[in-house]
């Protein structure tokens, strides 16, 4: 603890994860908070109490430099609310505008990012534009194409060393609502799920190419299912996931120029980018993992080499 220079913080709805790092911003401790994501904690006095628990004892005194990114900039669950800036963008302009909680010196919230326009309706992303930043280093294409699946999957696009445009899918969200409160849900039995099937999950990959109605494709999982003698849970879970991230995926690549010769970057835990890897490679498209903690850190070295300059 004694080397540390900077504490990182990647502060998300569910969970949040403390990273100190030394002077060449290189890893040495990491925690985990899975219960202190906004969600949990909701209010200033509940971030003011988790700093003093699990923060504060991390600082050494109050010339270390604290960053958050993630929800935790949000409203109206944050602990303050931070801006988000409009795409393009690269790193050094977000590290122009970071923004420092108030009573608290050198505590600061790294932007978001946004995108709008002409009928004024909003995408915005808090925390993984830190993650796409930090794979810059590692890959050779200028103009590439990075997917961080989750809950709000992002796609993120990059002309040179900005973020020109990008896309948020409510793939896993859409996923757990219909599994959990649809009737298609009920042919779901979750009590020992499996890994997927990929028999089905590639049926649903292929259902989602050729079928651009997603309501529809929705409504042929349980059509698909129901009038059989016994239902396998796991076949309609890989079916329905399949058809679901397939729809992300193809819709999200069509948009890539020069599709062939790209090659899209996946920034996950390896447990959740594996369907990714499966539908990318059903459908034609060159790809490759890198753990969502090392872009985390790239991301924060090379905002704050923003602040140098």
């Amino acid at each position: 603890m004694s080397d540390t220079a900077y504490i990182y913080i990647d502060w998300g709805t569910t969970n949040c994860r403390i990273y100190t790092l030394n002077s060449k911003y290189e890893l040495l401790e990491e925690f985990d908070h899975p219960s202190a994501g906004i969600l949990t904690l909701q209010n200033k006095e509940n971030y003011i109490e988790f700093y003093k628990n699990h923060i504060l004892p991390l600082r050494k005194d109050e010339s270390i430099c604290v960053y958050l990114s993630g929800m935790v900039g949000s409203a109206p669950y944050g602990w303050e609310l931070a801006p988000q800036l409009p795409v393009p963008i690269n790193a050094k302009e977000l590290s122009k505008h970071m923004y420092e909680i108030k009573d608290f010196k050198n505590i600061f919230i790294i932007p978001g990012i946004k995108e709008t326009n002409a009928i004024e309706t909003y995408d915005l992303i808090r925390g993984e534009e830190i993650q796409a930043f930090g794979i810059r280093d590692i890959i050779s294409d200028k103009n590439t194409t990075i997917c961080l699946p989750g809950t709000h999957s992002k796609w993120l696009f990059f002309k040179e060393d900005q973020i020109s445009k990008f896309e948020t899918m409510m793939t896993g969200e859409t996923f757990n609502l219909f599994k959990d409160h649809s009737l298609l849900g009920t042919l779901i039995n979750d009590e020992n799920p499996k890994d997927l099937d990929k028999e089905y999950f590639q049926k649903g990959l292929k259902e989602a190419k050729d079928n651009d109605n997603l309501l529809n494709s929705l409504f042929k999982v349980r059509a698909t299912f129901v009038g059989k003698e016994k239902i396998e849970s796991n076949h309609v879970r890989s079916y329905l996931s399949g058809i679901l991230i397939g729809y992300e995926v193809f819709k999200a690549v069509s948009t890539i120029e020069d599709v062939e010769t790209s090659e899209v970057i996946i920034v996950s835990s390896k447990t959740l980018a594996s369907p990714y890897h499966m539908a990318l490679d059903h459908y034609g498209v060159k790809n490759r993992w890198v753990s969502a903690k090392e872009a985390s850190i790239n991301g924060l070295k090379h905002i704050l080499k923003g602040l140098e300059n």
